[in-house]
């Protein structure tokens, strides 16, 4: 997600190590970036756009011990001294001030799922017909979402150990300016407070449809988070166009087994906010656990 400098990722096991106790098993940051954040996998989502999922490191305090990367250099704030020092030494695609946001944020995960998701949009960038390269720093606006300069288009969402973004540029096709994307993941697996959220994310109708995706063997508790991800994805693609809190009841969702997705608004606005057509899409990743949503959201323009 750029030309810029972080500091050196170490290899060693369970260790918490100095960059000058480091140096010999340092990588550029541009490498170690690859290593740590490996692709898990790549989608085309016409007319979303392109996915790309990124699998987020863990460090030597979590609970896998297969891993071997230390990401206390990098991640640990009680650090940030060293890292500053260390950062113009090492190239990587993130913005310092990327990494500078990366450590405000109050504990590890958070770290990881923003660092996965910018190292997501920025190797998205790269792999556009046109590759685009952004110089200045992608940080987030009031609602948390990527803020970007207005030819590109992304959405980002992270779950458990996965970072995703789905982007496109808008350079190409001027109309696109009137449209806006959004994405979203979620376990597919239910949890035993699912069927709680029902009455709150889904309309009467909604709840009435449970039961659609059954062929698929997708149990009604499972449809229900997936119209969960589905609605996450239809407020982040209207949100821009809006710029306010667009309710769950204020969209009903229709999975088909083919996975396209029926989307109908019901914005409480009404025909004072506009007209908007909108299509969304859904597949099951990542060896099944995990629902991936796309939306994509148009303004109709209204002629006289």
């Amino acid at each position: 997600m750029y030309p810029s400098t972080v500091p050196p990722f170490s290899l060693r096991l369970n260790t918490i190590v100095s960059t000058s106790e480091a140096s010999d098993i340092c990588f550029d940051g541009r490498l170690a970036a690859e290593q740590l954040f490996p692709t898990s996998f790549e989608l085309d989502m016409p007319p979303m756009g392109h996915v790309l999922a990124l699998r987020l490191p863990v460090s030597s305090e979590s609970q896998d011990p297969d891993r071997e990367w230390d990401l206390s250099i990098l991640l640990d704030s009680s650090k940030m001294d060293t890292v500053s020092r260390s950062a113009a030494k090492f190239p990587t695609l993130l913005h310092p001030k990327e990494l500078d946001l990366a450590m405000t944020m109050s504990n590890l995960d958070s770290r990881l799922a923003f660092l996965g998701g910018r190292l997501a949009l920025r190797r998205s960038l790269r792999k556009l017909p046109q590759p685009i390269r952004i110089e200045q720093a992608v940080l987030r606006d009031e609602k948390g979402a990527p803020a970007l300069p207005s030819h590109v288009q992304a959405s980002i969402s992270h779950k458990q150990d996965l970072a995703i973004c789905l982007l496109r540029s808008v350079e190409e096709d001027p109309n696109r300016a009137l449209s806006n994307i959004g994405v979203d993941i979620e376990i597919c697996q239910p949890r035993p407070s699912t069927n709680s959220i029902a009455t709150r994310v889904l309309t009467r109708r909604e709840q009435d449809e449970l039961g659609g995706l059954a062929s698929l063997g997708i149990s009604g508790e499972s449809e229900l988070l997936l119209r969960f991800s589905l609605k996450e994805s239809v407020y982040k693609a209207i949100y821009p166009f809006l710029r306010r809190y667009v309710a769950f009841q204020e969209a009903e969702v229709t999975p088909h087994v083919d996975g396209t997705s029926t989307i109908v608004l019901l914005l409480k606005g009404g025909a004072a906010e506009g007209l908007f057509e909108a299509e969304g899409h859904w597949q099951q990743v990542d060896n099944g656990r995990f629902f991936l949503t796309a939306v994509w959201v148009r303004k109709v323009e209204i002629r006289s």
